[in-house]
């Protein structure tokens, strides 16, 4: 297979101009507006469960009386960085982006 070049410029992070930076915005925001209801429901709904394991994950570490207080704080965000990079990676989308967008 074949990649072709504006299959990566669409994935990759580019630094772009002022106007094309609200051009691409202005995309994302026409394509997030026209998602059906479903797909927009069962996505709010990946992402509020990849964000609910991160919380939990954290409140587990919180728990631990074993550990110092700075290491339970330090490995908790991490692991409630752990549920956004779900959702990024996964491609959920938060609820609370769709309706603002």
């Amino acid at each position: 297979m074949s990649i072709v070049k504006e299959d990566l410029l669409s994935i990759s992070p580019d630094a772009l101009a002022p106007a094309a930076t609200e051009a691409k915005a202005e995309a994302v925001g026409v394509t997030k507006a026209s998602m059906g209801g479903a797909k927009c429901f069962v996505s709010a709904m990946l992402a509020g469960a990849f964000i609910g394991f991160g919380g939990m994950y954290f409140c587990t570490f919180l728990g631990d009386t074993t550990m110092a207080f700075g290491v339970q704080r330090l490995v908790g965000g991490l692991c409630f960085c752990l549920g956004l990079c779900l959702v990024l990676c996964c491609g959920a989308e938060l609820f609370t982006g769709n309706v603002l967008m």
